[in-house]
């Protein structure tokens, strides 16, 4: 079933951007989701550098890296900054309780804008639950099975990019993480 999204914008931490960019579908995800989607300039140019690619002749892991122009120059994604006193206000706060910047300053943009997040960070998570409990926050893997349950592509399609974010990524679910089955169900892991 698809997502219901609560909010008009939706912000993106660098661990989803990352996980979006080595699945292959990042401009059919994004294309799929109804609100605006946006990225922290901060995370865009400091945080969403790599991914892991394939192995070269030495067989040494190969970064490949990441490319967001097209998304951009598609109007499927936008990159925003921190704006306001309150924005930076909030970004200080977060700053102060995460070790990651990008989740602050992702955290700071949608606290004060009331958008929804996006990120994968058990510890950022929590935070945003307590003190951004209004804000809808999304798993990657959330907005990947919105795809596939808006577009239907094929079995073999979903495997192929759940193992691509597995190994661009090197991300694979917790088993508490709400989409573990369906991850291992086409897989993932």
């Amino acid at each position: 079933m698809p997502l219901l999204f609560a909010h008009n914008t939706l912000i993106l931490d660098a661990n989803c951007v990352i996980g979006l960019y080595a699945s292959r579908y990042m401009a059919e995800i994004l294309d799929a989701i109804p609100p605006t989607v946006t990225i922290a300039a901060y995370v865009a140019d400091n945080e969403t550098d790599w991914i892991y690619g394939p192995l070269d002749e030495s067989g040494q892991q190969i970064r490949e890296p990441i490319d967001l122009q097209p998304v951009l120059d598609a109007g499927l994604l936008h990159i925003v900054t921190v704006e306001s006193e309150d924005e930076a206000e909030a970004l200080v706060t977060f700053s102060a309780m995460i070790r990651d910047q990008g989740e602050a300053v992702t955290g700071a943009i949608a606290l004060c804008r009331n958008w929804a997040i996006a990120l994968d960070d058990k510890k950022a998570r929590r935070l945003f639950t307590e003190y951004a409990g209004h804000l809808q926050l999304f798993y990657t893997l959330e907005l990947v099975k919105h795809w596939v349950d808006t577009v239907s592509p094929s079995s073999s399609t979903i495997t192929d990019m759940l193992r691509n974010i597995r190994s661009g990524a090197r991300y694979t679910p917790h088993r508490h993480h709400p989409l573990y089955s369906w991850w291992h169900n086409f897989g993932g892991g």
